[in-house]
């Protein structure tokens, strides 16, 4: 049961870090000027990091508090490097592309991973007792996976450029 004055701590936290967020975006929407705009995004989005690993923190697990330190390290090295540079690379199309890439590659997976699955499942219902038929599926699915996939790719590359970024 939390005391009083834990409570008092988070609910004081939590103000600060909403506060502080609140302020950066809205200045950030108002700000007409894109380079100061870009550096206002920079912090919202290092500001971010570090108050996420803090409130991961609050967990009283070693893995969570281990994730919640290298959130804070990272969102300290941010600041490091926000206070350090004259220019901040463009935080927009980092995060596009960063989107863009982990939308790409999961789709790109699926279809060799369930291919695989399902192979599992219907090669143990149909041969229990020899493995040899599972084995040489496995690997002609594999094999055509390997051939398919970089068309495959490229397909859903171009689709979610097109529409993630309104590039095509």
């Amino acid at each position: 049961m939390p005391t009083n004055g834990t409570i008092a701590v988070y609910l004081a936290w939590g103000g600060l870090a909403a506060g502080l967020l609140r302020k950066t975006w809205r200045e950030y929407r108002k700000t007409s000027f894109p380079w100061h705009a870009n550096r206002l995004l920079y912090w919202f989005t290092i500001l971010s990091t570090i108050f996420l690993g803090e409130f991961i923190q609050f967990f009283d697990q070693l893995g969570f508090i281990l994730i919640g330190q290298i959130l804070r390290l990272l969102g300290m090295v941010g600041l490091a490097y926000g206070v350090a540079s004259f220019r901040i690379f463009d935080v927009r199309a980092r995060a596009q592309r960063a989107i863009a890439f982990v939308i790409i590659n999961t789709l790109s997976a699926l279809p060799l991973i369930l291919s695989v699955i399902i192979v599992f499942q219907f090669g143990s219902a149909i041969n229990r007792g020899s493995d040899l038929f599972t084995s040489i599926l496995i690997a002609l699915i594999i094999t055509l996976g390997f051939f398919l996939y970089q068309p495959f790719r490229r397909l859903i590359s171009n689709l979610v450029f097109r529409y993630l970024r309104g590039e095509g």
